[in-house]
Formats: structure tokens, sequence, C-alpha cells
């Protein structure tokens, strides 16, 4: 039985309304969808492990629907929670105006079937779908996967495994009629439609697609990865690798507007094009292409690398050559193309030499901090490729998370929960260098707590919270041997 003092760390935790509730399935209702009508905005739905045969509408209701991968931060939570919409249309329909505190967390979402998103439909909504394995959905029209249509939608797609949907076009993604989402940091993968853009197809929409792995979708027509129509769109620190299309394996961009185009800082390496432009097909009078990595594409036609009108390539390292300031045609010398590390090879990392690709991106842009694990590890000017730039890491572990190195640990926050004020510690087998940030739900870092180096031994760090609202709250440890993650429960 839960202790009544848990149920009130829960109640508070996990939203800022006072009189939230959690809602328990099965314990308090035996169907998720008979939970969120009983519940009120601020609640959440809290699912144990188990297949849950429905198809959802959340029906305009500002509410977190979450297996125990909230609490836990344990993904099998994700696996062994499955809402399977048994064909009988879409898994999760959100479309009546909920807003981002709405966040649907931690399932298994499979087998929808409906003309527009099998798995997602999103309209006029704002949600956060984050941390799902959504997969073998269907659809006749748009996105097999999710489908975000309409002014006003903003929803927050990321950290999630999209794979093994299909139908007609936006095999993994759609996203259409002046929409906005975010799709950041998922692994999008062996999606396929008879229709374009097998991973993603966007139409007049604005959106920003970051530090996504993008692999092995196929289409026979245009756009095997991602297909853009007539939209504002920023392309950013992706893997976007081994995708098959008609035209454009990698990415077709047709704009006959005047919308902004940036293509910046990717790794488009392996895809085909069973006609032309196996890693990129551009027609936009506005765009920006610089430190990419164009390899290794291949076209049964013309242009293995870039097919366009005019495209203005620079700073990018371009397999047989480009024409464009700061362009290169040397080997990128990637750590392991063939286990899909596409990380940079470098001295200070311990590889046998450095990449060409390292400090000749764009003069103007700088990388981070030297980072062999996740970030750029140029220390003078930004690198070309997934890493660099912006540092964005791409692509999330679908395993079970990696164990806590024996080089380090972080301890449990004390107290916890906590109210304004809570201490972390964390021990140090050797000297290192540390950084520590705290995140919202949402992803989004709130508050750097440290960026130095330690000495080894235990460490006490504070984080004063006094100006955040009460709700659930991250704290992610990085240093050269790994990183882990604790939740932070913050009551006030």
């Amino acid at each position: 039985m839960k202790s009544t003092l848990y149920l009130l760390f829960m109640l508070l935790l996990l939203s800022p309304n006072a009189s939230a509730e959690i809602i328990y399935v099965p314990d308090d209702y035996s169907l998720i969808q008979d939970g969120i009508n009983s519940a009120h905005d601020g609640d959440t739905i809290l699912v144990e492990p188990g297949t849950y045969a429905e198809n959802l509408n959340l029906n305009g209701k500002n509410i977190v629907v979450a297996s125990r991968f909230l609490t836990e931060r344990d993904s099998s939570y994700i696996r062994s929670t499955i809402v399977d919409g048994d064909s009988a249309g879409t898994v999760f329909s959100v479309n009546s105006g909920e807003d981002s505190t709405t966040t649907i967390l931690g399932f298994t979402i499979r087998n929808g079937f409906a003309p527009y998103g099998g798995g997602f439909y999103i309209s006029s909504s704002s949600p956060v779908i984050r941390d799902n394995i959504i997969e073998d959905n269907y659809m006749s029209g748009g996105g097999g996967g999710l489908y975000c249509a309409g002014e006003n939608t903003n929803a927050l797609i990321m950290n999630n495994i999209i794979r093994h949907n299909q139908g007609n076009s936006g095999g993994g993604i759609f996203a259409a009629q002046a929409s906005t989402p975010v799709i950041e940091n998922n692994m999008i993968y062996e999606n396929a439609t008879v229709g374009i853009g097998a991973a993603m197809c966007i139409m007049e929409s604005s959106l920003r697609i970051s530090g996504n792995t993008i692999k092995d979708n196929y289409t026979h027509y245009p756009g095997g990865g991602i297909m853009s129509f007539d939209s504002d769109i920023i392309i950013a620190n992706n893997c976007i690798i081994g995708n098959e299309g008609e035209r454009g394996g990698g990415i077709v961009i047709l704009n006959y507007v005047d919308d902004m185009v940036r293509i910046i800082n990717n790794v488009i390496y392996g895809n085909n094009a069973t006609d032309y432009g196996g890693g990129l097909v551009i027609a936009a009078p506005n765009h920006e292409i610089k430190n990419n990595i164009f390899w290794a594409n291949t076209a049964d036609n013309h242009n293995p690398q870039i097919f366009g009108e005019s495209p203005r390539v620079t700073y990018c390292c371009v397999e047989g050559g480009f024409g464009g300031a700061g362009n290169i045609s040397d080997n990128p010398l990637f750590r392991d193309a063939d286990t899909d590390d596409y990380r940079l090879s470098a001295i200070e990392c311990g590889q046998a030499e450095d990449s060409p690709c390292k400090d000749t991106g764009d003069p103007t842009i700088f990388d981070a901090f030297i980072d062999c694990e996740d970030g750029g590890i140029g220390d003078d000017l930004c690198d070309m490729g997934a890493y660099g730039g912006a540092g964005i890491p791409t692509g999330i572990d679908e395993q079970q998370p990696k164990k806590l190195p024996v080089k380090y640990s972080m301890l449990s926050n004390y107290p916890n929960p906590f109210n304004a004020t809570t201490s972390i510690v964390f021990t140090l087998k050797r000297e290192s260098e540390v950084n520590i940030d705290i995140y919202n739900v949402r992803g989004q870092k709130i508050e750097p707590l440290v960026n130095s180096r330690f000495k080894a031994g235990e460490h006490i760090i504070r984080w004063n919270a006094e100006d955040f609202a009460t709700g659930i709250y991250f704290c992610k440890l990085k240093s050269p041997d790994g990183e882990i993650c604790k939740p932070l429960m913050l009551i006030k």
C-alpha cells in the first residue's frame, strides 16, 4: 500500500497547483482514459507496467500522463508500459488546446492506425512528448508516428525512439499547416512511406530539427530522411545516415517562398538516391548550408552529395569537392563509421591523428569546450559535423541507461524532497572537469551550478531553488568519464 507521505510528496512534486492529484492506473481506474476523464488541470496520471489497448484523448486537459519512468528514471518502464492502439485509431490525440504543461512520457506507443497520426495526432496544442518508444504505427495520410498541424501547435518532441512506422507521407513525423514543433534528440529510424519524406515530411511550417539520429528510413519517392516544402526550418547537429529515396536520399528542401532554410553542423552520410542528390537536394532562395559533412552518399544517376539551384555551401567537408568558401574534400576521419560513431578523430581524445574537420568550420563560431564524448573537439574554432558548433549530442540510447562509471559517482540530493535549498554530493576517483546543471521537465537547462575542475574525493554543492516553483527537476552531472542524471523534488 502506498504511504500517505509518499502520496503527499508526489502530489506536491508534479504540479505547482496545490490541489493537484496523482491518479493511479490501474489502482484507481483500470483504463487510462477513465483516469484522464476524471483528471483536472495539473493532475498526473501515473500508469503501472502492462499493456493497455486504448485510443486516448486528453480532451483539453493540461495534465501529465506518464509511466513509472517519470519517478524511477529506469528505461525498462518505457518498454514494459505499452499503449496499444489495436489498429482502431490514433493512440494519443492531443487536439483541444492543451498547453505546454501537458506531458506524455515513458510509454511504448504502438499499433495506431488512422488517416493522420497513427501514434500521435497533435493539433492546436503544445504538449511535451518525450522519452517514449513510438513504433509500428500506420497512417493512410500523413504522420505514421506523429502528426502535428495547425497554428499554435508548438509541440516539443524530444528523447523519443520513433521507429518502424509507415504509411503515405512522413513515416516518422508529419508537420503541416503553420505548426511550429521542436524535434530534438530523437532516434528516428527504419520508417517507410509510399509517398514523400520517409522519416519526416514538413509542409508550410516553422521548426527546428536538432540533435537527432535519422537513420535507415526508406521511400520510393523524394526525401528518404527529411522532405521539407515551403517551410522555415533549422536542421542542426543531426546525424542523417543510410536513408534512401528517389531524390534526396538524406534531405530534400523545396521552397518557393522566402522562408529561411539553415542546414548547419550535420553529418549527412551513406544516404542513397535512386535518381540524383544522394545527400541533399535543395531549391530555396534563402538558405545557409555550413559546417556539414557530406560523405559516402550515392546516387544512381548524378550528384551523389549535393544537387541544387546554385546552392551556397560553405565550410563543409564534401566528398569529391564543392565550390564555396572554406569547403574541403579530405576524408573526415570519423572515429568508426562502421559502428555509427561519427565523432571526429582527435589526438587529444586518444586517436592517432586529427580529423581535417577539426577547427575548420565557420571561423565566426566557436565550440563551447573540448569534449571527447559529446561535444566539439576543436579548441580554436568550431568543428564541422554533428558535434561541432552548438555541441548538441545526437540521438538517444535505447538500451538500459549507462551504468555509473566507477571513476565517479553522484549521490541523491539531501534533503529530498526539499524546500528551497538542497545539497548534492558527488565523489570523484580522480581529478576531473565537472559540469552540473539543473533541467526542468521539458529538458530545458534552467540553471548551471558547476563548471570547474575538482580534485579526487567527495564534494558537496548546494542548490538554492528559492526562485523556482514546486515541481520535478533534474540534476545532470557530466565529466570526461560519463554522465548521470538524478531527479530533485522541490516542495514549497
